[in-house]
């Protein structure tokens, strides 16, 4: 695991995201938390951006559960609260249905 931290920047450039959607999906739990830098700035771990964003290409790719599976076993079969939300929602939400791969 990397202790690199990203700035809000560098989360809204790897993510393609919003600065204020990143600020959404914080405030409902389905994103990785900020760390606290200083009394006026956070960053966030640049591993779990990663992997923040590895859940959506495998939700995409229609492997969600595979990858829910090796990131529990990551983790001595514990999830972390915004990955276990973040999968509850895409599992609940219609319009982010798994996109097959071209064949």
């Amino acid at each position: 695991m990397s202790n690199r931290i990203l700035s809000r920047a560098d989360v809204v450039n790897q993510t393609g995201l919003k600065s204020r959607t990143v600020h959404d999906h914080v405030a409902e739990g389905t994103f990785p938390p900020p760390v606290q830098l200083t009394a006026r700035r956070v960053g966030w771990v640049a591993d779990e951006i990663d992997a923040w964003i590895s859940m959506r290409i495998e939700h995409r790719d229609g492997k969600l559960d595979k990858w829910v599976a090796a990131r529990s076993a990551q983790n001595q079969g514990r999830l972390e609260p915004w990955v276990a939300a973040s999968v509850a929602k895409l599992k609940g939400v219609s319009n982010i249905a798994p996109i097959k791969p071209a064949a």
